[in-house]
Order: C-alpha cells, then structure tokens, then sequence
C-alpha cells in the first residue's frame, strides 16, 4: 500500500482514504477505507479530521500533483538540519503591498545596473547590491504574499531581469518556509540575483533564437556559469555558500546537469534551491523558444520531475511556497464570480484567498472582496465554492497590475 498524508482541503473525489488521523471509531464512517464520490464526503471528513491518509494505489483518477501541496515528506529535514525558524505574517497583505513596491523598485533600478557594469566589463559592487536587496528579504520575511504578487504583476520585456528578480523573491519565499536563519536567506537572496549575471556576456542572437540549439551553441551558454563565477568572486562581499551556489544552479538531482554532473546531496542545499526556481521561473515566463505554462501546469511539470531533476522533498516543500493557483493568477469560482489569488494557505493549497473583481454577471464590481476559500464553504448559490478553473492572463480585459500597483 501506498499511503500518503493529506490535508482536508486538498482532498478530491476519487481518492481512497486508508486511514483518519483519529480512530474510526470516533467518527460516523462506516466503513475503515473508502472512495471520496463527491465534494459532500469531504465536507463530512473535514467535520472531524485535519488530515487523513490517502492509498494513490486504490485511488480513481484524480490529480494526485495538486494534493501532494499539503503534503510534508517524512525526510523534508534532509534539505535542512539545522534550527528552523517558525516565520508568520507579521503584517497584512495590504499592508505590507506599499513597502513590497518600494523595495521591488529599488532592487530592479540596482540589478539593471548590474547587467550593464557586466556588459561594460565594470566590477560589481556588491555592498551596493545587498544594500538594496535587504528591504525585498525583509518584506518577504514579514509576508511573502506581496512580493510573489508583486514579481507576477510588474513582468516586463526585459527577461533578464524579470528572471533575476523573481528567481531572488522565490528562493527567498522557499528559504523562510524551510525555517532558514535570515543570514542564510540573504546569502540565498543574493546568490540567486547573481547566479545568471554572466548571460549578459553572451550572444544575444543565441539567447533570443526561436529554435533548438545545436551542440556547439549550448556549450557556449553553458559558459555563462563560470563567467557568473568570475564576476561574483573579483570583488569581495560574496560568501562561499553564494560562490558554490552560483556554481551549481544548473547542477541537477540525477546528475545530468552541468558543468560537473553532480547528483544528489554532492548538490549544496542552495544550489538545489536556484536550480528549482530558475527551472521554475523559465518555464512560467514568455520566452523566444518556448510557451508559457500555467503556474498550475507548472507545479504538475515539477512534481513530474521530482527525484529527477530535482529532489523530491524539495519540489513538494517549493509547491506548497507557491500554491497551484500561484499569487495574480486569474481565477473563476464555482459561483460564476471572478477574481485574483492575492494570498495562500499553506494548509490548503486548492483553497487561497481571492480578491473578487467581477459579479457573476462577469460585471467589474464597485467595491472588490476578499473571499478566503478555506472558510467560506458555500457561495451565491448555495453550492459548494471551490475555484472551478484559472483564466488566461488578460481574461475579460482583467489586468490585476491595474487594481493593485
């Protein structure tokens, strides 16, 4: 048997529940294992159980990807064992939204010129660069959610710098869930903001080209580590754990990286985390060679890949970070309503907090609300609100940027 823990709200009909996390006998089912056959029998578990067990091997089709965001492997502590630190929310989201700007503007203003002191074969200074990084880790720190929002919202043409930044809030949203002392998640904040800088020396038709590379021109972008390398170590500031980082960010879990084909834990815990995001963030983002997947395709793509390319106990820690229905998405509730996911629950990734833009009616309302899936059970129609499906950016002319920068 196949047993897995799972949380009540990340249940889904057709999943074979094995075992409570109390005895059957304190709960009115008949039966010690059974199929969930519709939503009504997860209202009923949700009555007297947090968790349940789940049996993938008995279970009926279902998306087990999306349920295993509620899940912790029993070995997560091998991506860290060291004292973890119980991060909360310290501030609202709303709240923390106006510092989140300030800082997102300040650090992009920096890394802009990042990349032109590397094109102009200028040294970094990296005093300056965690001077500006420092507000983004701290918002993150204090609530995430606006950051996430924030790096999804304020994407532009410009790739590189979209990727540095988002691939910097990521790795630093990971590092506060794993419970890293706020040192090591400022080592990780700048290694991941640096750990690409040596693209810049590379050739812009390769790095734009709309097809697959040949051999020869993907040993000319695998070089664009050890140019990273070089620019990172000539000026002093950079740690060895933001060296080895930078060193190791296209290293992956089976050893079928580059530039040294490491596997496993031969791969520095922060060097697994940048490999993570950058795949990640890559794979969300318009680019010249291939299409954008959902977040929510993308969270199924990496949970593919787990115990491949990349660790499995940190893929699952990283899709719980970033939900299935990522911050900004656009997405349609059950009811007919209309909204973006503004904010997550670890606890219950199928059920995040969404701010309702349109009626059921598909009309912009004149005051939005906060609807939070994981209290409110049932919606303008007295059914069960779940979200039904996410939108397409740009979904009856919604651009969430426009209601919350």
């Amino acid at each position: 048997m196949s047993k897995k823990k799972v949380f009540v709200g990340d249940l889904l009909p057709g999943m074979f529940v094995s075992e409570l996390d109390r005895p059957w006998l304190e709960t009115p089912f008949m039966y010690q294992g059974f199929i969930i056959e519709n939503d009504k029998v997860i209202d009923k578990i949700a009555q007297h159980c947090k968790f349940v067990y789940v049996d993938d091997e008995k279970s009926q089709d279902y998306d087990f990807a999306a349920t295993r965001a509620g899940e912790l492997k029993p070995d997560e502590d091998a991506l860290y064992s060291g004292p973890k630190i119980p991060y909360e929310k310290t501030i609202p989201f709303q709240e923390e939204l106006e510092s989140a700007k300030q800082a997102h503007d300040q650090l992009q203003e920096t890394y802009e010129q990042i990349y032109t002191d590397i094109i102009d074969n200028n040294k970094l200074d990296i005093v300056r660069v965690k001077e500006a990084m420092a507000p983004m880790v701290d918002s993150v720190i204090r609530n995430p959610d606006a950051f996430l929002l924030l790096t999804q919202l304020k994407r532009s043409d410009k790739y590189a710098y979209n990727h540095a930044m988002s691939c910097s809030v990521l790795a630093v949203a990971l590092g506060r869930h794993i419970g890293l002392p706020r040192l090591m998640i400022r080592d990780l904040a700048l290694g991941a903001l640096l750990f690409d800088v040596g693209r810049a020396k590379l050739p812009t038709e390769l790095l734009n080209a709309p097809r697959k590379l040949s051999k020869a021109e993907m040993h000319v972008i695998h070089q664009h580590v050890e140019t990273s390398l070089e620019a990172i170590s000539q000026t002093p500031g950079a740690s060895q754990e933001v060296l080895d980082m930078v060193a190791t960010h296209h290293e992956r879990h089976d050893g079928s990286g580059y530039p040294r084909g490491l596997r496993g834990d031969q791969i520095p815990l922060f060097g697994r985390i940048a490999g993570l995001v950058d795949s990640y963030d890559a794979i969300t983002s318009k680019r010249p060679y291939a299409d954008t997947l959902s977040s929510y395709e993308a969270a199924r793509e990496l949970y593919e890949w787990r115990d491949g390319a990349f660790q499995a106990a940190l893929v699952e820690q990283f899709i719980q970070v970033i939900g299935i229905y990522t911050m900004g998405t656009i997405v349609e509730l059950s009811d007919g309503r209309v909204g973006v996911v503004t904010s997550q629950h670890r606890e219950a990734r199928m059920r995040p907090v969404v701010t309702i833009l349109l009626n059921r009616e598909k009309e912009f309302m004149d005051e939005f609300e906060e609807v939070d899936l994981r209290r409110e059970k049932r919606g303008l129609d007295q059914q069960e609100l779940k979200i039904a499906k996410s939108l397409p950016k740009g979904s009856y002319d919604i651009d969430p940027a426009e209601f919350f920068l």
